[in-house]
């Protein structure tokens, strides 16, 4: 409610969540150090043994039927047509994973710095064996225990500000996240209800029907109590005496030799804790989700990269595991905070699965131990068909919902809606049709000096080059280079006359007089520097490819592309990007375009993508929902804009270099990026109202 009322007032709250997720965080290395290292190397070798043919074998066999069920449902996200503005990490090159040093501790102090959780679980448990054979293990192991006691001390003095921490992260999230995304969020809660739900009721007790003459319903009534006290108080560890009680019952009441069977169940399970359950995997939805969420959705291969390397990242903590698989596949880090919110629902599902991963675990290990353990193949493969047929009905049965939350609000107003920052009516902006300068040079007079005694600069432009120059919805022409020289002509002291110019007349115009400088997104280019002035550039831009959202897939490496037959890519004509493009693919065809908007509207064109900047690729596609833009090149490739300077007028070319140089050092340049490109501090973006303003006075 606190958020609900502040709306954008909440943003302080932020600060206070990250404090209690720090703390949060600070024991969770050294408990997985301690933790494993004692637990393993506490164990002889006759246990470990027998942990070793019986433990590990169940353990893939439920991890492998849980895993496969959780990938099908991070799979399930139904396709999104997502729309934002420009922003850098959206167009980096896509992460390259250095599995050697990810997996390898070949320095386990720089994998303890650098928090490379599956080195460090390697390296314990390398270290854990190599204690089980030493006589003097004793007080080393001891020790470890007792610093792992002492973290969890540690932990549950932070998990006393949980309430404080839960309300600063929950108020900052409804405050400032938009009524859309929430509606996203609650996409999230449905994927991973539905998942633990099919797995902590069907899938695990059926496995346990499977390999063992224990009925469906026995299973489902020795986990009732601990799933519901799990439920209740968040808290797998709670739930762990109620399984165990009701499990060595069932055992003595059921099995001849039930007191045998009760006793390996004592030491099983126990020996089970320290290891990751089911309801740690189906925290990866999150990262799939994340993905989905800022519409960067995870491919096939993708999805398989985060499930291995989140199976090592769930022996130590989640709290830890998420912020690594999100920085691992570039997704805002953010998005953590969202996840700490959604714990009080999601948190609690996963760990009642938990609750059922080790009573699972506990029945067949001990099956295996007494013998009683069976393949029961006739079973099997009807249980794996009920298995299918649930994953696959729950899935159509939230497939109308999730199809819903992902519709996405117009993003066009986003950027049509926009104004020019800097104009004034002490500088007008006017459009005025091609032609010469009404007022021509005479004698030694240069550009400048008639700008200044006419009090006119004409510049030339494109209409249709957004963000650079465009027409608003209201049929002004707006922009980020039409803003930057309304800032000149008011520190000129002068008006402005916008004359407009084709790529293919652009030369002809500025040697006719037709304006004094051109804008509209123009980069550097050799043959142009020979034919005109070019100013200092006033931003640098990135190469990338827009193509539509169902091709995504298909141009998201160079060598992807290289592999098509001749694809066919639209290139902005004098760009410098051209050379650029028929360097990275010496197969396309190369289609020589006036303006980006000749891609999107030529239906009867054969383009596959098209070739521009990222910046600019951004916000056509929030107008065009259904492209996205791609950054398929292993090494960035950039290029700089400049503003275009007719007659070889030197005077006029020192001027506006300087003026460049001055608006990059006060920040302006920086401000009207983010304006127009990054999307900030916009009058059209929606924002969270405070609840409390909408109320009348």
């Amino acid at each position: 409610m606190t958020g609900i009322c502040l709306g954008e007032s909440a943003q302080p709250f932020k600060a206070l969540g990250d404090v209690y997720v720090g703390l949060m965080q600070m024991t969770i290395i050294p408990f997985i150090v301690f933790s494993l290292i004692g637990n393993i190397g506490r164990l002889n070798r006759e246990n470990l043994q027998l942990l070793v043919r019986t433990g590990i074998v169940t353990y893939l066999i439920i991890w492998l039927f849980a895993a496969l069920t959780t990938l099908c449902f991070a799979n399930a996200f139904p396709a999104l047509q997502t729309s934002h503005f420009f922003s850098s990490n959206l167009i980096e090159a896509p992460p390259t994973i250095d599995w050697f040093k990810l997996f390898v501790p070949s320095n386990p102090f720089k994998s303890l710095s650098e928090s490379s959780v599956p080195a460090i679980v390697i390296f314990c448990i390398f270290f854990g064996i190599g204690l089980i054979g030493l006589e003097t293990k004793g007080m080393l192991i001891s020790l470890m225990n007792t610093s792992a006691r002492t973290l969890i001390n540690v932990n549950s003095m932070v998990v006393q500000l949980t309430p404080l921490g839960i309300f600063a992260i929950t108020a900052h999230a409804s405050g400032t996240v938009t009524p859309q995304e929430f509606e996203r969020l609650e996409a999230y809660y449905l994927m991973i209800g539905a998942c633990t739900l099919v797995l902590t009721l069907i899938v695990l007790p059926l496995l346990v029907c499977s390999f063992t003459k224990i009925r469906y319903q026995d299973v489902l009534r020795i986990s009732a109590d601990s799933l519901i006290t799990t439920i209740v108080t968040g808290s797998v560890l709670s739930g762990i005496p109620l399984l165990l009680k009701a499990t060595k019952s069932f055992f003595q009441e059921n099995l001849e030799d039930g007191t045998q069977n009760a006793e390996f169940a004592e030491f099983i399970l126990p020996l089970a804790y320290p290891f990751p359950n089911s309801g740690n995997l189906t925290a990866l939805l999150f990262v799939s989700f994340s993905a989905w969420f800022v519409g960067q959705p995870l491919s096939f291969g993708e999805g398989l990269d985060l499930f291995w390397v989140g199976t090592f990242l769930m022996f130590g903590k989640v709290l830890l595991a998420i912020p690594f698989l999100l920085n691992m596949f570039q997704l805002p880090q953010d998005m953590f905070q969202l996840f700490i919110a959604s714990g009080l629902f999601a948190g609690r599902l996963s760990d009642a699965l938990g609750s059922m991963h080790y009573l699972v675990f506990t029945l067949i290990a001990t099956a295996r131990m007494t013998g009683h353990f069976e393949v029961q193949w006739t079973r099997l493969l009807k249980n794996l068909l009920i298995m299918s047929v649930a994953v696959v009905s729950l899935l159509a049965l939230i497939r109308a919902p999730l199809v819903s939350l992902s519709a996405q609000d117009d993003t066009r107003p986003l950027i049509l809606n926009r104004s020019n920052l800097f104009e004034s009516k002490n500088s007008p902006l006017a459009i005025v049709p091609a032609g010469p300068n009404p007022v021509a040079l005479t004698g030694f007079k240069n550009r400048l000096e008639r700008i200044r005694d006419r009090g006119v600069l004409r510049v030339g432009f494109q209409e249709d080059y957004i963000p650079y120059s465009f027409l608003n919805s209201q049929g002004k022409l707006v922009g980020m280079d039409v803003d930057l020289v309304a800032k000149l002509a008011q520190e000129l002291g002068v008006a402005v006359e916008l004359v407009p110019y084709k790529r293919t007349t652009q030369q002809q115009q500025m040697e006719d007089d037709h304006f004094d400088i051109a804008i509209s997104g123009i980069s550097v280019t050799l043959e142009r520097s020979e034919r005109m002035l070019l100013s200092e550039p006033y931003l640098i831009v990135n190469l990338a490819l827009i193509v539509p959202d169902h091709r995504r897939n298909e141009f998201e490496s160079e060598d992807r592309i290289n592999e098509m037959e001749n694809p066919h890519i639209a290139v902005l004509e004098g760009s410098l990007f051209e050379e650029g493009v028929r360097q990275h693919f010496p197969h396309a065809i190369i289609d020589l375009i006036s303006t980006p908007a000749e891609f999107f509207e030529d239906t009867q064109a054969d383009y596959d993508v098209l070739a521009t900047h990222a910046e600019s690729g951004f916000a056509w596609t929030l107008i065009h929902p259904e492209y996205s833009v791609v950054n398929p090149f292993a090494h960035a490739d950039r290029a700089p804009l400049v503003i275009a300077i007719a007659g070889r007028d030197l005077a006029l070319e020192e001027t506006i270099d300087t003026w460049i140089r001055l608006q990059k050092m006060n920040g302006q340049i920086d401000h009207l990026k983010e304006y127009w490109i990054e999307g900030k501090d916009a009058h059209s973006t929606p924002q969270r109202k405070p609840f409390l303003g909408l109320l009348p006075h």
